[in-house]
C-alpha cells in the first residue's frame, strides 16, 4: 500500500506556457493505481494539436492485450463545448489522454487542445493497472 502526490502535465503538439495549478493523488496497492488530479492552465502560449496527453503519471500503466482502461475527466471554463470526455490511460506509458466519444465511431476520439484556453481547468480520476 502507498499514496502520494504527482504533479499533471498537459502535453500536444506544443505545452501551455504556464499553469496555475498542477495537482495530483495516487494510491496504490499491488499493481492497481488511483490517481486524481486537477491541472488550471495560467498562459496557454502555443498550446496546440490534435491529441492532449495528461503525463506525469507517478507509475506506468501495464501492457495488456484488449484491456483499455479508462477515467473520467471534466473540463471547467473551456475554450470550446465539449461532451463525452473521458481518459484513456495508454498501455507501456506514464500518460493518459484525453478522448471524447459519442457512441457512433470507433475512429479517431481524440480530443483536439482547441479546447483549452487561459483559465481552463481539467479535473480527472482514474484506476489502472501498474505495469
Amino acid at each position: 500500500y502507498e499514496e502520494g502526490t504527482w504533479t499533471p502535465t498537459l502535453a500536444s503538439d506544443a505545452g501551455p506556457t504556464s499553469y496555475t495549478t498542477q495537482t495530483g493523488y495516487f494510491t496504490r496497492i499491488g499493481r492497481v493505481v488511483h490517481v486524481e488530479a486537477l491541472v488550471q492552465l495560467n498562459v496557454i502560449g502555443g498550446f496546440t494539436g490534435a491529441t492532449i496527453n495528461v503525463g506525469g503519471l507517478p507509475f506506468t500503466v501495464a501492457d495488456l492485450t484488449n484491456h483499455d482502461v479508462v477515467g473520467t475527466a471534466v473540463i471547467v471554463d473551456a475554450a470550446t463545448a465539449k461532451a463525452d470526455i473521458f481518459l484513456r490511460f495508454i498501455d507501456a506509458n506514464d500518460y493518459a489522454r484525453l478522448e471524447q466519444s459519442n457512441g457512433a465511431t470507433t475512429a479517431d476520439r481524440n480530443m483536439n487542445a482547441n479546447a483549452f484556453d487561459g483559465d481552463t481547468i481539467l479535473r480527472i480520476s482514474g484506476t489502472y493497472i501498474g505495469a
